[in-house]
This record gives structure tokens, C-alpha cells and sequence, in this order.
């Protein structure tokens, strides 16, 4: 479903900070504040996830040729806050490339999460090559290799490659040839001679959920142990490289106990996914996101409660609450119930709002400005929950 204002301006504005890294393992992305964005944006959109929290952003902003540039050098990494016109934080992110044009150049840098400088290697060790077949042990895997200039600059980005069968050696050194090639962003260029652009850069930015698929997950020991869900997600950010959260009073009590292993080598979005795809005792669903202040939520959306009603007829295309109050379209968030009044009006209502097509469950919200909110839903259902516990 999309929606259209009608009233409404670019009159949103930008924060930038540049990351403070005290040490390694210290990583605050608003250390320093480095400017707001306001008059310089030509467009800014960005998208909430029910399952992920602030997932992306695309921010657009002219300069002098000295502001595009200081963006191509130091942007990669750097905190954007996006807020409304009452200054409310609406999104929040990190830069994770730099697309910038001046001239007849153009640039691009990053991915900064294809950035490893934390690496090892899984392998299956050779241990006898003179054998025909060679002698082959267990799968292992290397020691961890750091880079701490990039940490430094960048925080900690991890990655685990596999290697397939090969002589430690051989393993060791795949982990410190991928290392040396990764530990720093790409950089593009592509010149266009005879089509000259204003310098003008673009900020293509990712949510902090992403970096949870940046580091791994290993407890020692294969013993399992059952644990309940909302505290294995809390064990698993417990162990976050970079400290990014530390306030876990968004975490709501799930009681429902799952099993969990060593974890070996899993990232910690693939643990956090699956534990959260299990719902509870009653198979009902739960979401799980990173908001304002890199604070974690984890929760089961509230199934008897509307947040929001949009009326097909009505000429503003607005979003308003059950009271008739409006509600910006920037501020439109997922994980709750948007009802419309004015379809199927003749339809009996329906007590379960999961069996009722005049309920949407916000899966996911873009806003682009000036004036744009595409809102995605989806039916509710226990089965996935109900599959996810036998997985």
C-alpha cells in the first residue's frame, strides 16, 4: 500500500557524528558531532523493519566540491540520525557506502561491512598428503587473526571463510591473504568526459541490526543446554565485539525454554533469527529490532490494539490514529495493526484481526520524501512459529 501527502516538504534534517572508538571493543557512533544536514538534502528516504528495526536509508546532498570530498574520505562509518521537524529521531543508521559525483567523476567507496579485519578459516586439515587419498582429520578451524588499524577506524568486522580440504598451512594462509585484501573498503571510480555533474554525494546507509552479521557467536563446549528465548537473544548480544548494546530493558520476558549448542561459527543475526522465529509457549509471533540509541527491542506485537486507520476514499491520503488524530507519515511505524474503515463496509466484524482483511500488520514501512510512506503487510499465522520449534 502506498500513501501520498499532500502537504508535506523536504523539511526533514540530517545528524551526522563521527564514531568514537575508545578502544577495541568501545564503539559509540554519536562520539562527536560533526553537522546537521538541512538545506543541503535534495532527497532522504529510509525504511523500518517489523523484524530488524531501522533497516536502511538513502540520503542525497549538494555541496562545494571540499564537502563532497570529506565525504569520499571519512564517510564510510559515520552515524546519521534522520528526525522529524519536532527533532525527533524517526532513523538512525551508519554509512555503509559513499556514491559521490564532481564533474566528469564519479565514485563510490564502501560496502563498509564487506570490510573484514577480524578473520580465521574453517577447514577440513590434511593431515597425511603422501597418501593416495590423502589422510584427512576432523573439520577445524584456524586461529583468529585482527587487524587493529581497521578496528580502529571502523570497529570490529568479522568474517569466518571456509577452505574446504586443504594443509593448515595452506588454511593460515587463505585467512591472512583474505585478510590483507579485505581489512580496508573498496574504492570505484569511473570518469565521463562531455556530461559534467554538479558535485553531489549519496549516502547509502544500513541500520546497526546489520552489524550483528558481522561477528560470530562460539561458546565452548558441545553440550546442549535449554535456556529461555528473550535470555539466549541477550547472551547473544552479550557478546557483541563492538559493545553497541548494552541496554537490554527493550528485551520483553519469553519464557518459552529452546535449546542452544556451542553455536559453532554461526553469526550472531543468524542465532538472534532463529530464536526469534520461534515465538512463545502459544506460538505467537515476535519481533526483534534495533531503534533509537542502538537500543534493542524484543517483543510480541499487542494482537487487540490498532495504531492506525487509512480511509481509501479520503482525498489527503493521510494516516491517522483511531482518534482522528493525524499522524505524519514519517513517523508510520511496523510491528502494529493499520485498519481501513472503508473497505469491505458491509463485511460483520471480525473478532481476530489475523482473519479480517480490513487489519493490515505493518511488515514494513519506506518513507521518501517529499510526500511517500510505502506501507507492506502481511497476514498474521502461528504455523510459522509452530515449524520454527521443530527446526
Amino acid at each position: 500500500m502506498v500513501v501520498a501527502g499532500s502537504a508535506q516538504q523536504l523539511d526533514l534534517s540530517v545528524d551526522v557524528f563521527k564514531p568514537t572508538i575508545a578502544y577495541i571493543g568501545s564503539y559509540v557512533p554519536a562520539g562527536e558531532k560533526l553537522e546537521r544536514l538541512t538545506s543541503r538534502l535534495e532527497s532522504v528516504s529510509f525504511t523500518i523493519q517489523a523484524d530488524g528495526g531501522y533497516w536502511s536509508a538513502e540520503i542525497t546532498a549538494n555541496g562545494s566540491r571540499e564537502f563532497v570530498e570529506d565525504w569520499i574520505e571519512y564517510g564510510l562509518g559515520r552515524h546519521i540520525v534522520i528526525r522529524n521537524p519536532g527533532l525527533d529521531e524517526i532513523w538512525a543508521g551508519e554509512v555503509n557506502v559513499v556514491s559521490a559525483t564532481m564533474g566528469s567523476l564519479s565514485v563510490e567507496r564502501g560496502p563498509l561491512l564487506d570490510v573484514a579485519n577480524r578473520v580465521s578459516v574453517v577447514y577440513t586439515r590434511i593431515i597425511d598428503p603422501d597418501y593416495d587419498p590423502p589422510v584427512i582429520g576432523n573439520q577445524t578451524v584456524t586461529t583468529v587473526v585482527d587487524d587493529t588499524v581497521s578496528q580502529e577506524l571502523y570497529g570490529i568486522l568479522e568474517d569466518v571463510m571456509s577452505a574446504g580440504t586443504v594443509e593448515t598451512d595452506t588454511a593460515e594462509q587463505f585467512r591472512d591473504t583474505y585478510l590483507a585484501e579485505n581489512k580496508r573498503p573498496q574504492t570505484s571510480e569511473r570518469l565521463t568526459i562531455g556530461q559534467p555533474q554538479q558535485p553531489r554525494v549519496t549516502l547509502r546507509c544500513l541500520g546497526y541490526v546489520h552489524r550483528f552479521k558481522k561477528y560470530i557467536y562460539n561458546i565452548p563446549g558441545a553440550i546442549p543446554s535449554t535456556d529461555a528465548v528473550s535470555y539466549n537473544i541477550e547472551s547473544v548480544l552479550d557478546v557483541d565485539p563492538n559493545g553497541f548494546l548494552t541496554d537490554y530493558t527493550g528485551i520483553t520476558y519469553n519464557g518459552l525454554l529452546v535449546a542452544y549448542y556451542s553455536a559453532y561459527n554461526r553469526t550472531a543475526w543468524d542465532l538472534i533469527q532463529s530464536y526469534v522465529a520461534v515465538g512463545d509457549v502459544n506460538d505467537n509471533r515476535y519481533v526483534f529490532g534495533v531503534y533509537e540509541g542502538q537500543k534493542a527491542r524484543y517483543e510480541a506485537p499487542i494482537d487487540d490494539e490498532t495504531a492506525y486507520e487509512h480511509r481509501l476514499s479520503q482525498r489527503g491520503q493521510i494516516i491517522e490514529t483511531p482518534q482522528h488524530g493525524l499522524v505524519e507519515l514519517w513517523d508510520v511505524v511496523p510491528a502494529k495493526w493499520l485498519f481501513l474503515p472503508d473497505l469491505l463496509v458491509h463485511t460483520s466484524p471480525i473478532v481476530a484481526r489475523r482473519n479480517d482483511s480490513r487489519y493490515l500488520f505493518i511488515e514494513s514501512t519506506t518513507f521518501r520524501t517529499p510526500d511517500t510512506l510505502q506501507i507492506n503487510g502481511v497476514k498474521v499465522e502461528r504455523l510459522p512459529q509452530l515449524l520454527a520449534k521443530y527446526q
